[in-house]
């Protein structure tokens, strides 16, 4: 049913755990430039940051939990504060899958560049190509499943935390 997946108010979460702010974008100003400007591109960035923070849906902390502060990683979200077991104290479940997917993407991006005839790439080649982006959509996908608000089965706190600390990491890091 198509109308399941339409964001609609009848399909927003109870609690308050409805759409979240998501990456702030700046748009280029036009024109020349005699001083260097500066761009950042970051690989697989979203997947990343959930790894080296351990953001998943089994490493959230809800109420008090006896661990010393340097085992928590603590960050402030527009849903307030969130707070997740740090890597060294349990690895989260999906931090697990996002680093096999993005260590086989490197490994078939390592196949697409090593399979070239020249400039172009082999038809060999091209399958590495073909299996680093889907790799790379599955990975990044990861993100954006974990914030859907609009399907029922997926309306708990520890579900969306994730992407919703991923936002906040981001800002930090162009600071």
């Amino acid at each position: 049913m198509l109308s399941r997946f339409s964001p609609s108010p009848g399909n927003r979460v109870a609690d308050g755990w409805g759409r979240y702010k998501g990456a702030t974008v700046i748009e280029p100003i036009p024109g020349f430039y005699d001083d260097p400007v500066t761009t950042l591109d970051f690989a697989s960035l979203y997947p990343s940051i959930m790894i080296s923070n351990n953001l998943c849906y089994s490493t959230i902390l809800d109420g008090a939990v006896p661990l010393p502060a340097d085992q928590i990683y603590t960050i402030h979200t527009d849903q307030g504060v969130m707070r997740f077991v740090k890597q060294g104290v349990k690895l989260g479940v999906f931090v697990m899958v996002l680093e096999d997917l993005l260590a086989a993407r490197s490994t078939a991006k390592a196949g697409a560049a090593a399979n070239r005839a020249g400039d172009k790439l082999t038809p060999k080649g091209r399958m590495f190509d073909i299996r680093q982006n889907a790799l790379k959509m599955t990975a990044n996908s990861g993100y954006g499943t974990r914030g859907n608000y609009t399907s029922p089965d997926l309306h708990t706190q520890a579900w969306q935390a994730p992407p919703r600390a991923c936002s906040p990491a981001g800002a930090y890091l162009r600071q």
